[in-house]
């Protein structure tokens, strides 16, 4: 079986939230203040940086994705594509390489390597853009240790925290809810988490309608993605949901810079690893000091190469 799925960690920001990442990691980042402080046991204290807002990284214990298509395209990188119809302004140049109808969930734990099911069909040619399609809702778990008690969905609680099943939006009205800290201690957190499927609802509340549902940015590790909800029959962006559900069949579209040659040789026995990093792929929505209001996703950083 062709192995063409490899996932490290090394995971940056692609999908930007107002928000500090939790949890006992070895990988920390603040951007664009120290918002976080981390000990070498791994116990996380929030700092204020005056504005409300933290913007710390981390690494979840567990990330789950599910994969539906991969493109390789002749024309270069472009973030500024129509607003009203996101990728499908370039998608003509592009060919597909991996396809699944269903899905393929992979969970991206560090150094896992396993194989995406589904139909791959290399096509001999030099390319400039990779294009992937992906389920908009990612699955975590997460526990961990603060330095002082939390409040969770305003309720006082412990230190301790993990993540429940409870379901959320990026973009909701009550809060996602779906952290719990009243664990007497960092063992019990451990065992009690619970896995929590984030849905990403939208992109950058920030611009206007049609390009909330899209979004540029240069990632931490100085890679350019762009990031849409798409329909995924026209591949046009999808209507602005407001804080509600997306429509049914929406997919999470990115595309970035990814120059690759494939020669009529590797085009017959093809050996191509997609690695997806997630080092910093969870995040907290925190309005204040020692308070959580949910679970929130990070992003992703993405390459493809062929040996």
């Amino acid at each position: 079986m062709i192995t063409i799925l490899k996932l490290k960690k090394n995971f940056y920001s692609l999908i930007g939230f107002t928000s500090l990442t939790i949890f006992s990691q070895t990988t920390w980042a603040a951007n664009p203040v120290a918002d976080c402080a981390v000990s070498g046991a791994g116990v996380v204290t929030q700092i204020t940086d005056g504005t409300g807002g933290f913007d710390c990284f981390a690494q979840p214990d567990s990330q789950k994705v599910k994969f539906y298509k991969v493109m390789l395209c002749t024309s270069a990188y472009n973030g500024a594509v129509t607003d009203a119809l996101g990728p499908n302004t370039f998608l003509g140049s592009c060919t597909t390489l991996y396809e699944s109808t269903a899905g393929d969930e992979v969970n991206v734990t560090v150094g896992v390597t396993a194989p995406l099911t589904g139909t791959l069909t290399p096509v001999a040619g030099t390319y400039r853009t990779l294009y992937v399609e992906a389920d908009p809702t990612f699955k975590y778990t997460q526990a961990g240790q603060f330095n002082a008690a939390m409040t969770y969905q305003a309720t006082p609680g412990t230190a301790f925290c993990a993540t429940n099943a409870t379901a959320a939006l990026t973009n909701q009205v009550a809060s996602p809810a779906n952290v719990t800290c009243n664990f007497a201690n960092l063992a019990a957190a451990e065992a009690g988490k619970l896995e929590t499927s984030v849905t990403i609802n939208d992109l950058n509340n920030n611009q206007a309608t049609s390009r909330s549902m899209m979004q540029a940015v240069r990632s931490l590790s100085n890679q350019t993605f762009t990031a849409a909800l798409i329909n995924p029959t026209t591949h046009n962006l999808i209507t602005w949901p407001n804080g509600a559900a997306n429509p049914a069949g929406t997919r999470l579209a990115a595309w970035m810079a990814n120059p690759i040659t494939i020669t009529p040789a590797q085009a017959l026995a093809p050996n191509f690893t997609l690695t997806f990093s997630n080092s910093r792929g969870i995040s907290t929505l925190s309005n204040t000091v020692n308070q959580i209001d949910g679970v929130h996703p990070g992003a992703f950083d993405m390459v493809l190469t062929i040996q």
